[in-house]
C-alpha cells in the first residue's frame, strides 16, 4: 500500500497523451514532472451544470457507457490475458464495420450510384433518398432484431442508471464499476458504490466481498489507520447485512452471514463513510483513491467515479492513472463539470491487480479543522492497542513488585495452611525426598496402628496389623495397597524389592504433587490478576477494531498458545538434547503467533501481549522458590528441628512421643531421642534406621 500511494503522489501530472507506461524508480523526478505538466481533462458541450450532482453523475455514467466494450471469451486458466478484451472505439467505427461488410450487390449498387453525374443525382434526388431511408431503417431492424452474436456465451446485462443493455462473456466479471464519492468539509468522505456483477458459482459463490485500505500514507511515509463506518449493502436493491473485517493492511466488507449467490447478473451498491484519508500538508490538502481497490480476482470492463469537492474553490490539481503496483497507465479520463465536481474514467478495462487511481489537490480554507476530541480519538486509533497492552504490562509488574515488598516486609503476610505429614516436613526442610521419607512415612502409618516392624537377627518385616483403613487418606491408601497387596507380612529384602519401590514411588508423586498444589494456591491470587489483566487488556484493544468477537477469540487463542509454549519451555526437561529441540520449536511458534497477532494488532502491542503472559509465568516462578511464597513454610519446617532437639525432654516424657517420632525421624533428630522406659512401648527409631539403611 505504501509503494503504491507514493507512486500516485509523485507521478502526479508525469504523462503525455500517449498511453506510456510510468515506472516507479525517482519519487523527485516524479515530483518535477507533476509541476512541470498540467493535469489532462475531457471536455464536453453536453457537460451539466456542476450544481445539478444528480445530473454529473448520470452523464458521467453516460460517458462511461458510450464506449462500448466487448469482451472476447475469458480464458479461465489465464485471466489477466490482455487479448482477452477488444474495445470498439465509437458508434461511427461499429456503423463503418457494418457497412463494410454489406453485400457485393449492394457495394456495386452504391458504386454505380457514385458514377451518376450531379444532374444525374438531382433528377433521381427522390429515388436515391428512398434508397438510403430503406437502408437506414433496415440498419435498424438489422440492430434491433437481428442482433449479431459473438461465438462464445453470452448474457443481457443492464447497466445503470437508465438501463442500457450490452452483451457481456458469460463468466465470472463485473461489467461495470461506478464510485460516487462526496468529501466533506469535515474531512469525512462519503462513498456510494455501484457494482454489477456477473457470477457462475466459482469465484463469487458466497457473494462479492469489498476490500479497502486499512491504512493510509502521506508523501512523507506517515501512517495511520483508516477510520470506516458501513451504512448499508443493497444487492438488486434489496439490504443484506454486512460488516467489517480486519486482517493485514486491508478492511474487508463481508457478508454477516454466508449465503450462496446463485448465478446470474447482479447489481451490488456499497454505501459506506471513510474518514482520516484526507491528508493535510503546508499549502493544501489532498486526498487518494483506488476506486475498484486493486484487489479483485475478476476484470472489471467499465470504471469510473464521480468526486464532489468540499467547497466551490477549483481544485488545485487532479489526475488519474490505471494499472497496477509498480507501474500505472495514462489511461483514464477525467471530467470537469465545475469547480466542485469532478469525473473519472477509466479508457481501458482493468485485470486482475489493476485499478483506477484518483490524486486531487484541494484548498486548505475548503475544510474545517478538526478539534480536540476528534485528534484524541484518533490518537486511540493510532496507538490505542499500544497503550491499553502497555499499561496491562505494568500493571502486572506493578503488582508483582508491590505483592514482593510487603512480603518482605510481612513475613505473616502470605502464610498458607499446609497439610504436612512427615515426607512433607523433610521435603520442605531439606528439598529432598528419599529413603528416611519413606520410613518416615512407615512410622506415621505405625502411629495409627496400621503396621508394625519385627526384627529376626538381620531381617527386618513389615507387618499389617489390620485391613480397617478408614482412618487413612486416599494417598495413604494407595500406598498401603501398592506395598502389600493381598499380604500381611513383607520381608525387607530383595524378594519384596518390586513392591517397595511401588509404593516409594507412589508417595514420592503424592508428596511433590501436594507440594505443586500448594505452590499455586499460594500464587493463586498473583495468577487470577494477572490472567485478568491480560485478559481486560485484550477485551478493550478488541473494542477498538470493527470485530470483537471475532478479533478477541483470536487474540484468546494466541494467548492460549504462548501460554502453552512457556509452559513447555518453563517445565524440567532432563534429556539436553529433547529439551532444546522442544525450547527451539516453542520459540518458533511463539515467533510465529507474534506475526499472526500483528495482523490485527500493531507488533509493539503484540509483544506487549506475550510479555504480559511470560511475566506470568516468571513472576510465579519466583514466587515458587523456596526463598519466594513458600518461605515462611520452609522456615518453620527449617525450624522444627530445633523445637524437637529443645523439648525432646519433654515430649519423652509420654505419648507425645509416639505423634511426633515420624517428624523426629524426617528431621533427623533421632539422636535426642534415646530409648527410655516411658517410651519402649512404641519406640521404632532404632529399627526404623536399621530399615532405612537396608533400603
Amino acid at each position: 500500500m505504501k509503494k503504491l500511494f507514493l507512486t500516485i503522489c509523485f507521478i502526479a501530472a508525469a504523462f503525455n497523451a500517449r498511453a506510456d507506461v510510468i515506472e516507479v524508480n525517482n519519487a523527485a523526478e516524479l515530483q518535477q514532472r507533476r509541476q512541470d505538466t498540467p493535469p489532462i481533462a475531457l471536455t464536453d458541450d453536453r457537460i451539466p451544470d456542476g450544481s445539478d450532482q444528480n445530473a454529473v453523475a448520470a452523464f458521467i455514467k453516460e460517458r462511461l457507457q458510450s464506449k462500448k466494450v466487448i469482451i472476447d471469451s475469458f480464458d479461465e486458466n489465464d485471466p489477466n490475458h490482455l487479448s482477452s478484451m477488444n474495445v470498439q472505439h465509437s458508434a461511427d467505427y461499429i456503423n463503418s464495420m457494418e457497412q463494410d461488410n454489406r453485400s457485393t450487390f449492394e457495394q456495386i449498387y452504391d458504386q454505380a450510384l457514385a458514377r451518376i453525374s450531379a444532374q444525374e443525382q438531382a433528377a433521381n434526388s427522390d429515388v436515391i433518398q428512398d434508397r438510403k431511408q430503406l437502408a437506414a431503417e433496415n440498419l435498424r431492424q438489422k440492430q434491433e432484431w437481428q442482433q449479431p452474436l459473438p461465438n462464445f456465451p453470452v448474457v443481457n446485462v443492464f447497466l445503470p442508471p437508465k438501463g442500457t443493455k450490452i452483451l457481456a462473456p458469460a463468466q465470472e466479471h463485473i461489467p461495470f464499476m461506478f464510485s460516487d464519492i462526496e468529501i466533506l468539509s469535515t474531512g469525512q468522505i462519503s462513498i456510494e458504490e455501484t457494482i454489477v456483477v456477473l457470477a457462475n458459482g466459482k469465484r463469487l459463490k458466497y457473494g462479492l466481498t469489498r476490500s479497502l485500505p486499512q491504512y493510509t500514507i502521506s508523501r512523507d511515509g506517515k501512517r495511520h489507520p483508516l477510520s470506516i463506518n458501513l451504512n448499508s449493502v443493497t444487492i438488486n436493491d434489496q439490504e443484506i447485512p454486512y460488516r467489517l473485517k480486519t486482517q493485514g493492511d486491508r478492511t474487508f466488507i463481508i457478508p454477516a452471514a454466508t449465503y450462496q449467490l446463485a448465478p446470474g447478473v447482479y447489481t451490488y451498491k456499497f454505501k459506506y463513510v471513510v474518514n482520516r484519508h484526507i491528508w493535510e500538508y503546508d499549502d493544501f490538502n489532498e486526498f487518494y483513491w483506488d476506486v475498484t481497490g486493486s484487489n479483485w480476482n475478476l476484470v472489471v470492463a467499465r470504471s469510473g467515479a464521480m468526486v464532489t469537492l468540499p467547497g466551490q474553490s477549483k481544485p488545485l490539481g487532479q489526475v488519474a492513472f490505471t494499472g497496477r503496483r509498480g507501474s500505472l497507465k495514462n489511461e483514464a479520463a477525467i471530467i470537469t463539470a465545475d469547480n466542485n465536481a469532478l469525473g473519472f474514467i477509466s479508457k481501458t478495462p482493468l485485470f486482475i491487480g489493476e485499478g483506477l487511481h484518483l490524486l486531487i489537490s484541494m484548498p486548505k480554507a475548503d475544510f474545517i479543522p478538526v478539534d480536540s476530541s476528534q485528534q484524541f480519538s484518533w490518537f486511540l486509533d493510532d496507538y490505542g492497542d499500544i497503550i491499553i497492552s502497555l499499561i496491562g504490562l505494568l500493571a502486572i509488574l506493578g503488582g508483582y513488585y508491590i505483592s514482593w515488598r510487603q512480603l518482605q516486609q510481612d513475613q505473616n503476610r502470605q502464610r498458607q495452611s499446609l497439610k504436612r505429614n512427615a515426607p512433607m516436613l523433610r521435603y520442605l526442610a531439606f528439598n529432598v525426598f528419599d529413603k528416611i521419607s519413606f520410613v518416615s512415612f512407615l512410622l506415621e502409618l505405625f502411629k495409627k496402628q496400621i503396621i508394625d516392624f519385627s526384627e529376626q537377627g538381620e531381617q527386618i518385616s513389615i507387618i499389617k496389623k489390620t485391613d480397617n483403613t478408614s482412618s487413612l487418606t486416599k494417598v495413604e491408601k494407595n500406598v498401603c495397597q501398592a506395598l502389600f497387596g493381598k499380604d500381611s507380612q513383607i520381608p525387607v529384602d530383595n524378594s519384596s524389592g518390586l513392591r517397595i519401590e511401588r509404593a516409594y514411588l507412589k508417595l514420592k508423586q503424592a508428596t511433590l504433587h501436594q507440594f505443586r498444589m500448594f505452590t499455586i494456591k499460594a500464587n493463586l491470587g498473583y495468577i487470577l490478576f494477572s490472567s485478568g489483566m491480560v485478559i481486560l487488556s485484550e477485551v478493550f484493544i478488541a473494542l477498538l477494531g470493527y470485530n470483537f468477537s471475532h478479533d478477541l477469540s483470536f487474540m484468546f487463542g494466541i494467548s492460549a498458545c504462548f501460554a502453552c509454549c512457556l509452559g513447555v519451555m518453563h517445565h524440567p526437561i532432563h534429556n539436553r538434547y529433547l529439551r532444546w529441540v522442544l525450547h527451539g520449536l516453542c520459540g518458533i511458534i511463539i515467533l510465529f503467533g507474534i506475526m499472526v497477532l500483528n495482523l490485527y494488532i500493531k507488533l509493539i502491542a503484540a509483544v506487549f501481549i506475550f510479555a504480559m503472559i511470560y511475566s506470568i509465568f516468571a513472576y510465579s516462578k519466583i514466587f515458587a522458590r523456596r526463598n519466594g511464597l513458600l518461605k515462611n513454610n520452609i522456615k518453620d519446617a527449617a525450624e522444627y528441628y530445633d523445637y524437637l532437639r529443645h523439648n525432646a525432654e519433654h515430649i519423652s516424657l509420654g505419648r507425645d512421643f509416639l505423634n511426633q517420632q515420624a517428624n523426629i525421624f524426617a528431621v533427623e533428630a533421632q539422636k535426642h531421642y534415646p530409648r527410655t522406659p516411658q517410651i519402649a512401648d512404641f519406640y521404632r527409631l532404632d529399627i526404623a534406621q536399621r530399615l532405612a539403611d537396608k533400603l
